[in-house]
């Protein structure tokens, strides 16, 4: 009730001199699967978490308040339970019970909700939205795989002799409630503009169980806590060019380094990198976003070039120990904590800051995009193989693993997925969405929904 009363006089004392805008959309859905109904003792993964989160709620509604340079939005939802979802209703996304057809509503909302102030210098954004750190489809360090992060964005830029150089401060907190302790990922980092090229250099700090202190929090230490306990800390190295029709981009990431002087019940040596490769074919027109998906609010440290005909590849490989702890909360995972209705009451799932396929992977991905005014669609081939070991694995000395090579039995697994949207001319989104992969066994997805907002 606070929490609504504060947003209520929030409004009250801007609507003189802000555009305030209440937008209600509608978004029905149908899909064709072949995923399994589970039963209530079953435990939601992170993939499960994935495609309910893909898939939009039936209805939301929200304000949307801009002035100037300052934007806030606010949107609270009608979705699908997600024990629901996951015991035989995802074939359509009404919010129906999992033994009736009476409504139940999931009660962890809102899913977006956020104010930001955006120039050509300075970024600053605070709430609850997606947020996307780096240039590759999956990035190591921060990528917009889970649903949102509780966040704080600053990001400012001056020009230089050679061009732009910029700071940034990244700080997500997670659900203190899981661990019964807080759990807060902190990024410093400097980049570097020089023509068509980036130079990013930064760190991502994991405070689990104690509070940020100082040293934390310091803007221009980019490298924290190097042998501090309650901190886990990873630098991160990335490099971007491009120019009208070629873009080559890449990532590295390092958790642990073991120097030649540690022992060998030191901390394994534990990275992670990626490279990518894209050409443009046609040229064409940014897609005309309708702001009807949260992902429509991704924030990004570098926009990607829109417009046209795009091929891409990209390959990953993160190290068996990658991301890993001797703790649960110490481990580089963002816990999204659900109250649901016919599961375990408080379901918890775990899902990646960084790189969606977690550690002890290899990943070859090829894409194909496009996208003009009104229409956008991309088809992903994705070949991945997966070691044996994952992070939930022990991880205490000796390591028995080689540091780099993949955990073995290696299991390969095969993913082809393709999403449409187009707006049609009264401003009707119609979404398509489809996947097939042969994770334990052959599994496809299929959905078709249209969308429309209401703005008075």
């Amino acid at each position: 009730m606070k929490k609504v009363l504060v947003i209520f006089l929030l409004v009250i004392s801007i609507s003189v001199l802000a555009e305030i805008n209440l937008q209600i959309s509608l978004s029905p859905v149908l899909s064709i699967n072949n995923y399994p109904n589970r039963d209530k003792f079953y435990k939601p993964n992170m993939d499960d978490l994935l495609r309910y989160s893909e898939t939009p709620p039936l209805a939301r509604a929200g304000i949307k308040i801009v002035e100037g340079n300052l934007k806030g939005i606010i949107r609270f939802e009608a979705k699908q339970d997600f024990s629901a979802f996951l015991m035989g209703r995802d074939w359509c996304n009404l919010p129906i019970s999992v033994d009736s057809f009476s409504p139940f509503f999931d009660a962890n909302f809102p899913r977006l909700g956020f104010v930001e102030y955006d120039t050509d210098k300075l970024t600053v954004s605070f709430g609850r939205r997606k947020l996307k750190y780096g240039p590759g489809y999956y990035d190591l360090a921060l990528a917009d795989s889970p649903p949102y992060y509780d966040h704080l964005w600053f990001d400012y830029n001056a020009s230089f002799t050679l061009g732009t150089v910029g700071y940034r401060f990244i700080g997500i907190s997670s659900d203190r409630s899981v661990y019964d302790a807080p759990k807060t990922l902190l990024n410093h980092g400097l980049w570097f503009d020089i023509g068509n090229f980036r130079l990013s250099i930064s760190e991502e700090n994991l405070i689990y169980g104690v509070y940020p202190d100082l040293q934390d929090l310091g803007p221009f230490i980019i490298f924290h806590h190097t042998y501090q306990s309650h901190s886990n800390v990873i630098a991160i190295l990335y490099l971007d060019w491009f120019n009208d029709d070629w873009r080559l981009y890449g990532e590295t990431i390092f958790d642990d380094i073991r120097l030649s002087s540690e022992s060998n019940y030191s901390n394994p040596i534990a990275i992670g990198w990626f490279a990518g490769i894209e050409r443009k074919i046609i040229d064409g027109e940014a897609f005309k976003k309708v702001g009807l998906k949260d992902g429509d609010y991704t924030l990004f440290d570098r926009q990607n070039k829109n417009g046209g005909l795009y091929l891409r590849y990209e390959y990953y490989r993160t190290t068996p120990y990658l991301y890993n702890r001797d703790s649960e909360i110490g481990k580089f995972v963002n816990p999204i904590r659900m109250n649901v209705m016919w599961l375990s009451s408080w379901t918890t799932i775990n899902t990646f800051y960084g790189f969606k396929y977690g550690p002890d992977a290899e990943l070859n991905l090829f894409e194909i995009r496009y996208e003009n005014e009104r229409l956008k669609g991309n088809v992903l081939f994705e070949l991945l193989r997966k070691g044996n070991y994952g992070i939930t694995d022990d991880y205490d000395p000796p390591f028995e693993y080689h540091w780099y090579k993949l955990v073995k039995p290696i299991h390969t697994v095969y993913v082809i997925s393709a999403s449409l949207e187009y707006v049609l001319n009264n401003d009707i989104l119609v979404m398509g969405n489809f996947s097939l992969s042969n994770h334990d066994e052959v599994k496809y997805f299929f959905s078709l929904g249209l969308g429309k907002t209401f703005s008075f």
